[in-house]
């Protein structure tokens, strides 16, 4: 399965990156790693996260 991210979602975690890394250099990229672990958990197991509308499912970080 591939994960695509709304553009508003991009924008979000681009916006998130930043937001982390102004509070300490380097967190800017543990936050990156940490969604994109997320994202190969949902690519895997695209069933596993609960149902939160319809066919929308939610993963938390």
């Amino acid at each position: 399965m591939k994960v695509i991210l709304h553009e508003l979602a991009c924008k979000e975690f681009r916006d998130g990156m930043l937001f982390y890394d102004d509070q300490e250099s380097g967190l800017g990229a543990d936050f990156i790693d940490e969604v994109n672990q997320g994202f190969k958990q949902i690519a895997k197991h695209p069933k596993a996260w609960p149902l939160i509308y319809e066919d929308i499912r939610a993963y938390q970080i």
